[in-house]
């Protein structure tokens, strides 16, 4: 008796040997009679308790080993031999079982009306029940093997003995077959409601898929499944495309919806079903949908046509081809479209774009209630679409700084409306203006984005200089515009916000004391100022800095304003102005003063863009008159019948000298940008986002980012070198020691 049997002997009875086929012959006897259900069933509690005390007995006491052992356990020990035969014996026993009385009882069923499933279904019941009590009976058998201090037992789980032995034993070639023929027609009534085989369809399903051969499930049933399918809308869908393009897609959404409620009945998973329909409806017939005109409803008026849509994009929606073909005739009629556009003169280009979006938008969101995209598949490719067709027709054409101001004053102007900003979701309405000019935020390209944050900042820094802050508005603004686009703007926006809040900066007059975070625009830098104001801004300046010693302090005559009473208007008016306006009116000494435009611009030492700017707002509301846009020899001249209401009439224009009419464009005739269009603080934060998304990058590599998001010669080398040595001084950047790669230090 071996050392480990001895220490591992639970039962001490005076090493009294059992007799291993005795005590064996009573467990077979017990297991059959579970089997078979001989028993009553309340006597087998009683049965399930003796069988597993005495196969406890053959694992943990000495017996006498039957004469059929195998030479092979001769080299092992005794009660490691005892475990090994009673998971032999268990599994011969469970296919003995299978083999007399499943098996048989299958092969021999008569051939009639689901008898086989009925048979399969009944010996099921039966069969896996009766293995819970075996897996009862044999829980000791893993166990014993560990006890003796063995690893890696090589034995299998009882449910895992009898359901391989099931596989192998009862679902022969031929059982199989008549099961799945039987599966088959149960499908083909069921689907055509002549029956309902949804009951023992579940059944048969949940039942194959607890076998551990996934390819028994799939070869009963779930091959059986996907051919009657296949037969049966291959020749369906060829009937149904004479009936027209919706006619055939709202039938195939039907029939797809009706087909994932039946699949669900026989299938474990019904992706498949998809998957194998969209490929016969959408795939296959291809051609049908490349023929028909899937655009038109992108600018329509008629609400029922755009519905229409919503059958045909559900199936493209989940095809790859259709996809593909939805993405490449979006980019065409986007891009189509955009070019049409810009032939249009460039005072309403940019409001024709915003109106484009506007309408193409809300016909989606109308469109989409009838869209069934759980995966965003068609939003994406339109998405897309309309990406590519803005940047293919408008790059080199469309100046985007003018656009992007132009979407900067429309932000501006909703501000104004103290009009809570609503969260943007897939459910959000898109039809308020602000939700309009978003939209149209994010599909343009990122350049675009970044002179949108730049002059946004700009106006959100005259609203707060001049006490017209909605706070929450902008808060929620910044926070939606973030989630687009990453700018170091968004940080100079928020802290501007807080600085206005908590008092940190404060504005004299014609003086902005400010802190680094505020824009100074470079605009009117060459303002011939009245000397009388000129005079009160220098006092001003030399007070400020005893009062502020050491603050930084900044003459900026884009952010100076002040007031000019026109007592000409019955009642008189007062106008608020900028800097640069005041001194447009204090040319107009009289209301008989003609002053031509370009002596205008000449005599205040503005450039013509500069003059256009500020002379806008004047010729809009009435104040002067002029036509529009101006020549160098058009007369500007006082509106002596100008009359209005308003005590107060607020003239400050949230347009810059950038986003003017034709003939003060900031483009060259070649379609390149002046260098001046690029600003210090765009060129450096462009500079630090190229070196952050590569890592390290050469001079080059930065110099070509520019040219391929600003176009050519949007930057000198020379400034691009100015910049980066900045950054470098700043410690944003650092240079390598072969002086040829820069890398972003913060």
């Amino acid at each position: 008796m071996s050392s480990n049997f001895t220490s591992n002997k639970l039962i001490d009875a005076g090493y009294i040997m059992f007799n291993f086929d005795e005590l064996w012959q009573v467990i077979e006897k017990n297991c059959y009679d579970i089997l078979t259900w001989s028993n009553e069933r309340s006597n087998i509690a009683q049965v399930v308790v003796e069988s597993y005390s005495l196969v406890y007995q053959l694992l943990s006491h000495p017996c006498t080993l039957p004469e059929t052992t195998n030479d092979e356990f001769k080299q092992i020990s005794r009660d490691m031999i005892q475990i090994y035969i009673i998971n032999e014996r268990r599994q011969a026993l469970i296919e003995s079982f299978l083999k007399s009385q499943a098996s048989e009882l299958l092969e021999q069923t008569e051939i009639g009306e689901n008898s086989h499933i009925n048979s399969y279904i009944a010996l099921w019941r039966s069969f896996i029940v009766a293995t819970v009590h075996l897996k009862t009976i044999f829980s000791r058998l893993i166990p014993s093997w560990y006890s003796i201090g063995l690893d890696a037992c090589p034995f299998e789980k009882t449910e895992d003995v009898s359901l391989k032995a099931w596989i192998d034993v009862v679902l022969t070639e031929s059982v199989r077959g008549r099961i799945s023929h039987e599966l088959g027609q149960l499908i083909k009534y069921d689907r055509e409601s002549k029956g309902d085989g949804g009951c023992l369809g579940t059944e048969l399903k949940d039942e194959f898929a607890m076998l551990p051969d996934r390819t028994v499930y799939k070869k009963v049933i779930e091959d059986c499944y996907v051919s009657q399918m296949n037969e049966y809308y291959r020749s369906k869908t060829e009937n149904l495309m004479k009936k027209g393009i919706f006619a055939y897609c709202e039938c195939c959404v039907r029939d797809l919806e009706g087909e994932l409620v039946l699949a669900e009945k026989y299938l474990a998973d019904t992706d498949l079903v998809v998957n194998l329909l969209i490929g016969e409806m959408v795939d296959r017939q291809i051609k049908i949908f490349e023929q028909a005109d899937l655009s038109s409803w992108i600018l329509s008026d008629d609400t029922e046509m755009v519905n229409q849509y919503g059958n045909v994009f559900s199936l493209l929606s989940n095809s790859m081809e259709g996809l593909k073909m939805l993405e490449s005739t979006f980019k065409t009629f986007f891009t189509n479209k955009f070019a049409s556009l810009l032939k249009a003169d460039e005072v309403s280009v940019g409001k024709k774009i915003v109106l484009l979006f506007k309408k193409c938008l809300s016909n989606l969101k109308s469109l989409l209630l009838n869209v069934n995209d759980t995966e965003g598949n068609f939003e994406a490719v339109f998405g897309s679409g309309i990406k590519y067709g803005f940047v293919e027709s408008t790059k080199g054409v469309l100046n985007y700084e003018n656009f992007a101001n132009l979407l900067a004053e429309l932000l501006s102007a909703s501000s104004q409306q103290d009009m809570p900003l609503p969260f943007l979701t897939r459910e959000d309405t898109i039809d308020t203006p602000i939700d309009d000019i978003i939209s149209v935020i994010y599909f343009v390209p990122e350049n675009v984005k970044e002179l949108v944050l730049r002059a946004h900042q700009s106006y959100l820094a005259r609203h707060l200089i001049l006490g017209q802050l909605n706070e929450d508005y902008e808060r929620n603004l910044l926070l939606v515009l973030s989630s687009m686009y990453q700018s170091p703007i968004y940080f100079k926006c928020f802290t501007m916000l807080k600085s206005a809040v908590s008092g940190a900066f404060h504005v004299y007059d014609a003086i902005l004391v400010h802190k680094g975070t505020w824009p100074i625009s470079n605009a009117y830098l060459g303002l011939n100022v009245p000397r009388g104001l000129q005079q009160k801004a220098e006092s001003i300046y030399s007070r400020l800095q005893d009062e502020f010693p050491g603050r930084v302090l900044t003459v900026s005559n884009w952010y100076s304003f002040g007031t000019v009473r026109v007592k000409s208007c019955q009642p008189p008016v007062s106008l608020l102005l900028t800097l640069p306006q005041i001194a447009v009116a204090f040319c107009f000494p009289s209301l008989n003063e003609e002053v031509p435009f370009g002596k205008l611009h000449t005599s205040t030492k503005m450039t013509a863009a500069e003059c256009a700017a500020a002379l806008y707002p004047f010729v809009k509301t009435g104040v002067l008159l002029c036509e529009w846009p101006p020549s160098e020899t058009s007369p500007v001249t006082v509106n002596r019948k100008f009359q209005t209401n308003a005590g107060t009439l607020n003239l400050i224009p949230f347009i810059t000298p950038q986003m003017i009419e034709p003939g003060y464009e900031l483009t060259l005739p070649s379609g390149k940008r002046d260098d001046k269009v690029l600003s210090d603080s765009l060129i450096d934060t462009q500079v630090v986002q190229s070196v952050k998304k590569k890592g390290s990058i050469s001079f080059n590599d930065i110099l070509l980012h520019f040219q391929t998001n600003f176009g050519e010669g949007c930057v000198t080398s020379q400034k691009l070198k100015k910049s980066i040595e900045t950054l470098i001084g700043k410690g944003y950047l650092s240079r390598s020691e072969s002086s040829s790669m820069f890398t972003y230090e913060l």
